[in-house]
């Protein structure tokens, strides 16, 4: 409480200054207890859409940007009392999911950070350090500048989740006993677990 946040701005997609950039807050002296892997590219359309380089940096800020950062930070989260990494996927990185519009690129990223949350649950096993992945649908994004922000708890059950929504989720995980890892959460409006094109969801926790 009452301490100022210190901001840096660094880009995913360029995963090595990425990583150096991470290393650079792990040194500091405050430390680290919380990861929240929130960065990603929004890419639409066919593949054939894209030149090689958009290709790349989508998949480079998606999985090899995230993960470089995650391992430069890594020293400082299991050195702290309590440590949490947060993934924020998408239901793009579930299985059997279709594109609804968006790219190859951006699927494959997201099934990329679907298995990335399960081999760094697998790799930091036996530290203090948790894991969680949470898979949003498409939403409503705000801010808390935004006057939707505050009107969000009191949606109907069948309306798109929202930003404050993914927010509130992510804290809720990372305030659970130690004892307690919420390894996996499927976000869901009232759909009964279905699609709209009548697909089942799969590993539903909502």
């Amino acid at each position: 409480m009452g301490q100022r946040s210190e901001i840096r701005v660094l880009d995913l997609a360029d995963p090595l200054l990425a990583a150096q950039c991470a290393r650079d807050l792990a040194a500091r002296p405050h430390g680290v207890d919380g990861l929240i892997n929130n960065a990603a590219t929004w890419q639409t359309g066919s593949l054939d859409e894209h030149d090689d380089a958009e290709i790349a940096a989508v998949i480079n800020a998606h999985v090899t940007g995230t993960l470089l950062v995650t391992k430069a930070l890594a020293p400082a989260l299991i050195a702290a009392p309590a440590g949490d990494i947060v993934n924020i996927v998408s239901t793009s990185g579930l299985p059997n999911v279709p594109l609804d519009g968006t790219s190859v690129a951006f699927h494959v990223g997201k099934h990329g950070q679907a298995g990335m949350s399960e081999a760094l649950r697998q790799n930091f096993a036996g530290t203090n350090v948790r894991v969680t992945a949470l898979y949003p649908p498409d939403l409503d994004t705000m801010t808390p500048l935004d006057a939707a922000w505050d009107a969000s708890p009191d949606r109907n059950h069948d309306r798109k989740v929202t930003s404050r929504d993914v927010v509130e989720t992510a804290l809720f995980a990372m305030m659970r006993p130690r004892n307690c890892t919420l390894a996996s959460i499927v976000f869901d409006s009232d759909a009964g677990g279905i699609y709209p094109d009548g697909n089942p969801r799969h590993g539903q926790l909502s």
